[in-house]
């Protein structure tokens, strides 16, 4: 799901299964620590999955801010989102 909300789209409806939920919750985290460190692409990765609520809760004005910092540092995909 995180390669497919990279690439602005969702494939299928996420799953209630508690398991998956766990996956895409660590995803998340792997992305988030990378994001952290200035990586523009983990950046715009996190922020679609706080705009989609894909392994963390929904939060638009967080995705508002890894967007721009991703766009910032002049990474395509968030310039043209943003």
């Amino acid at each position: 799901y995180m390669d497919s909300i990279e690439n602005d789209y969702i494939t299928c409806p996420l799953p209630n299964d508690p398991r998956i939920q766990k996956k895409l919750e660590q995803g998340f985290a792997w992305y988030y620590q990378r994001a952290l460190t200035g990586d523009a692409k983990a950046q715009y990765t996190v922020a679609n999955a706080y705009l989609a609520g894909v392994g963390t809760a929904i939060d638009y004005p967080k995705a508002m801010e890894y967007l721009h910092q991703a766009a910032v540092q002049g990474y395509a995909p968030a310039q043209a989102t943003y």
